[in-house]
């Protein structure tokens, strides 16, 4: 399964996302089913509201039924996991939806995850170092490939004390 963020389904269902078109056609190529988490709905339709109003809004978690995706709740036993996240990467910040895909990804065992978020979000979550990092799509060929329009400069980026790594900014000018 393929963790989703929120950036990733507002770009897809919001058609006049500047990623729509792009987002839609990397997501129907992908071969594994999507998975995220209640925050991540909540935020999505939070966004869709304001961006394209309650009917677009109220479509999303009716997706769910029709099997676009895969829904992770939260169980109160990972509330003082995600509030240790949120403090530990308060620096970025990672909010409570943030924290709710670490908690997906480390209970599914890797952090393959689809977005287009900008650096210091959400990326990539490595169990055995317990590493948690963010990753341009540059760099994760199993996943969706995005341009790199929200994020000019490209990025790497660990969270255990290491800088930006800005290797893939011509990669990804050159892929927008």
């Amino acid at each position: 399964m393929i963790i989703a963020d929120t950036g990733f389904w507002v770009a897809l269902l919001d058609r006049r996302d500047n990623l729509h078109a792009r987002v839609r056609a990397k997501a129907a190529r992908l071969t594994e089913p999507l998975i995220t988490t209640v925050p991540v709905v909540t935020e999505v339709c939070y966004l869709l509201q304001t961006r394209r109003g309650p009917e677009v809004s109220a479509q999303f978690p009716l997706a769910q039924q029709d099997g676009l995706f895969r829904l992770f709740s939260i169980e109160e036993s990972h509330l003082p996991r995600m509030a240790e996240l949120m403090r530990q990467y308060a620096n970025l910040p990672m909010d409570f939806a943030d924290a709710s895909l670490v908690i997906l990804a480390e209970y599914l065992g890797h952090g393959r995850i689809v977005s287009i978020d900008q650096p210091g979000r959400v990326g990539r979550y490595s169990r055995p170092t317990g590493v948690f990092g963010m990753v341009g799509m540059k760099y994760m060929p199993t996943l969706l490939r995005l341009p790199c329009c929200r994020n000019p400069g490209g990025f790497i980026h660990k969270l255990n004390g290491t800088v930006w790594d800005r290797r893939i900014t011509a990669g990804c000018r050159a892929a927008g």
